[in-house]
């Protein structure tokens, strides 16, 4: 008479394989918000531009991927929702780098580039509930070349939340009113890599169970 029962092989838990190392993978942001004390917000109906994946290719308003912060020294606040906790890797933005007068009426775009030396800085924080945010953390990344749309990644390892707060922090100029364009920001996340060998190990285990199974069947 044929057995009926089949071998139970026991479970190896994930955690119990060697890890090589990490590597980077991107994050889908659910959704984002303005904070609603901050300069006034140009052309982001439904708050999805910013990470639609379109960067901008020309200057200012005359490009439609392109959101624009207006004010007396404007200093836009973004809150990004995740989803869920990620351990980070890197923020990305893209950027209008340029400062010059420009427009009818003439209007300043704040000094992304050379001009970083009179404080141009972006601040970086991170929560579970979107309530209780971590202290703020200084960044630099307008640093790009003056004259068009430049892309900067910041190394945010050590960081971890649902939700990531920016807040740009542009410079004191003789400008008075000035705009800020964003046209994409994105994360990417830290995950773990297992050994080759570790998982030829469990390739093999896998593959024994099936074959015991199978003659136990027979």
């Amino acid at each position: 008479m044929k057995s009926r029962h089949n071998r139970i092989l026991p479970l190896i838990p994930v955690a119990a394989l060697a890890m090589a190392g990490t590597t980077q993978a991107s994050l889908i942001v659910q959704s984002y918000t303005y904070d609603t004390a901050q300069p006034f917000v140009w052309d982001d109906p439904g708050n999805v531009k910013l990470t639609d994946g379109m960067v901008a290719t020309s200057t200012g308003y005359g490009d439609p991927a392109h959101v624009g912060f207006y004010g007396v020294h404007p200093n836009p606040q973004i809150t990004f929702n995740l989803g869920a906790f990620y351990d980070l890797a890197t923020v990305t933005l893209s950027y209008h780098a340029d400062n010059q007068t420009t427009g009818d009426p003439p209007v300043h775009y704040t000094g992304f580039g050379p001009e970083n030396s009179l404080g141009d800085r972006l601040w970086i924080s991170v929560s579970n509930n979107g309530t209780d945010f971590s202290t703020p953390v200084s960044y630099s990344p307008f640093t790009g070349p003056q004259g068009g749309e430049v892309t900067s990644s910041m190394d945010v390892t050590g960081m971890g939340g649902e939700y990531v707060r920016l807040q740009v922090q542009s410079h004191d100029d003789a400008w008075g009113s000035s705009w800020i364009w964003l046209s994409e920001v994105s994360f990417t996340q830290l995950t773990a890599v297992p050994e080759p060998g570790s998982l030829l190990a469990l390739g093999c285990l896998l593959g024994s169970g099936v074959c015991l199974r199978s003659r136990r069947r027979r």
